[in-house]
């Protein structure tokens, strides 16, 4: 059987995120069809998805810091690792919200400064920088830190107060993530960009965090394609390889690729509104699936979006009693 899965692995609504889905967000067909006709099969985040899906036996939260850092690095030298995500933070009367849209990640050279200072700065507690790249870097502990976190693209655009760390250990990392706030503050790196006009990071958020699991039980891997650090550390952890994303499905070869697992981003690029990335997405992904389903060269479309897995067969699409809604209607 032919069968993809498309993950918008940044695609929640809720207080903040929903956000980005007003009603300047033109209707989009072929998502509304798989929202509308598909059938939900299971409710839950797409990691736990897709841990069971390539068989990773994990119990608990999901160590996604280690597990992203395959994507670089093999070593498990700490004990452990979260993921230092780039953020900016506005303080607004009695509350502090994360910025609707992040800010530009930074640079090479601005990550190599970062992590010299950051280091220096709290080395002395067991805390360092490693492997900071685009938008995020690993946080390797020494000591091990008893935590949930949320991920923070959850929190966009809104009260961050929610997504704050809880647990036994909760208490010291909202500590660390304070200190490293007003370290962060007047950083000449921050400065710099001040003195450019581009956004500040005035923040890491600190989420994932844990040791790198064992690889379980051998499975057969659905072709990966896409960037998305978990996925594709997930991926070589089983032992396979990611592949680059494609302009759209129709340039995967499904015949060769029958299951195909695709990791997609809704947030804009930098020339991009958030209506524009999501059209992007139904040009090139969504649209492209219903046409491949209803020509028989997919036997299933499964969606992964807002914590919902959405799964539409070809018999799906004769579920014409079931009348299109807004997708940002559908997906609440």
């Amino acid at each position: 059987m032919r069968e993809v899965t498309l993950i918008v692995t940044d695609l929640y609504l809720g207080d903040g995120p929903a956000a980005r889905t007003d009603t300047s967000v033109p209707r989009l067909a072929g998502f509304e069809t798989l929202l509308g006709r598909g059938v939900v099969r299971e409710h839950g985040e797409w990691r736990e998805w897709s841990c069971r899906r390539v068989a990773l036996p994990v119990a608990g939260r999901i160590p996604v810091a280690p597990i992203a850092r395959l994507t670089h690095a093999r070593d498990r030298s700490a004990a452990q690792y979260w993921l230092a995500q780039c953020i900016h933070l506005e303080a607004r009367v009695d509350r502090v919200y994360a910025s609707v849209s992040p800010p530009p990640p930074f640079t090479p050279d601005e990550w190599r400064e970062i992590e010299q200072g950051f280091n220096q700065s709290f080395g002395a507690t067991g805390q360092s920088l490693v492997g900071g790249s685009g938008d995020q870097a690993c946080l390797a502990s020494t000591a091990v830190m008893d935590a949930d976190t949320t991920d923070p693209v959850r929190v966009r655009g809104s009260d961050i107060h929610a997504g704050l760390p809880s647990g036994p250990g909760a208490d010291g990392l909202k500590r660390l993530m304070t200190e490293i706030q007003m370290w962060l503050h007047d950083h000449p790196v921050n400065m710099r960009r001040e003195e450019r006009g581009v956004d500040t990071v005035n923040a890491l958020w600190i989420w994932g965090g844990g040791r790198l699991p064992e690889r379980g039980a051998a499975v057969t891997l659905p072709a990966l394609f896409g960037a998305d650090a978990f996925l594709s550390g997930l991926w070589q952890l089983k032992g396979g390889a990611p592949l680059p994303l494609p302009v759209s499905l129709d340039a995967i070869d499904l015949a060769t690729n029958p299951l195909v697992v695709v990791a997609l981003e809704s947030t804009p690029g930098s020339s991009q509104t958030s209506a524009q990335a999501l059209v992007a997405l139904e040009r090139d992904w969504f649209a492209p699936a219903i046409a491949a389903l209803r020509r028989g060269q997919l036997a299933r479309v499964q969606l992964h979006a807002n914590d919902r897995l959405h799964s539409l067969g070809r018999s799906g699409l004769w579920r014409l009693w079931r009348q299109r809604r807004p997708w940002f209607e559908a997906l609440t």
